[in-house]
């Protein structure tokens, strides 16, 4: 294993299947060979006005979008930018909600890994994306990544509940525009996972 500058990780990190355990819950990949399956799953999770408002780039609006959206998660693995991970409990294998993590490379800009999350609608509330989010940053650490920042709209109470309680520490205030053209005022986190 060697560790990849441009990338502040270990190169196995793109290399092999994620497969993160969270004990009735597991985080893989969406499946390349079942898009179509997916992306009914993904539409489910992801057509919701809060996340349209929060995370417009994962929203979609059809069935036909998401699996747009599902083909363009794993072309940017493919290009070591992102790397999106379904919350699927063990007994169903249904996806009930997603992480991306982003490379130094990927377009949020941050130029260090960061992660974005959302549960679907049906499945919020139930105290899961804490302990699915532990465990990626456990995984980010086995893979060497010094750092992990979070970028999450100031109103969003509960992401920076879940951020703070794993540790994540405020680092300042963003203003700017949304990719729907919205005003929002958004803060970034931060939480070092590695000491140099």
């Amino acid at each position: 294993m060697a560790y990849l500058e441009q990338w502040k990780a270990d190169e196995v990190i793109f290399l092999e299947p994620i497969v993160i355990d969270v004990g009735s819950i597991v985080l893989t990949f969406p499946n390349p060979n079942l898009v179509e399956q997916e992306a009914a799953i993904y539409y489910a999770n992801s057509c919701d006005e809060e996340l349209k408002r929060r995370m417009p780039g994962a929203y979609v609006d059809s069935i036909k979008n998401a699996e747009q959206k599902l083909k363009e998660f794993i072309s940017r693995t493919l290009l070591r930018q992102d790397l999106l991970l379904c919350i699927r409990p063990k007994t169903t294998g249904i996806p009930i909600g997603y992480i991306v993590i982003n490379s130094p490379i990927s377009s949020t800009g941050l130029k260090d890994w960061s992660v974005d999350f959302w549960m679907g609608p049906a499945f919020q509330n139930r105290k899961l994306m804490k302990p699915c989010l532990n465990n990626v940053l456990s995984f980010l650490q086995k893979m060497k990544v010094p750092l992990v920042k979070a970028l999450v709209d100031s109103d969003n109470i509960r992401s920076i509940k879940i951020l703070t309680g794993l540790n994540f520490i405020y680092q300042h205030k963003i203003n700017g525009f949304d990719k729907n053209d919205e005003f929002k005022e958004a803060e970034l986190y931060y939480r070092k996972l590695m000491l140099k």
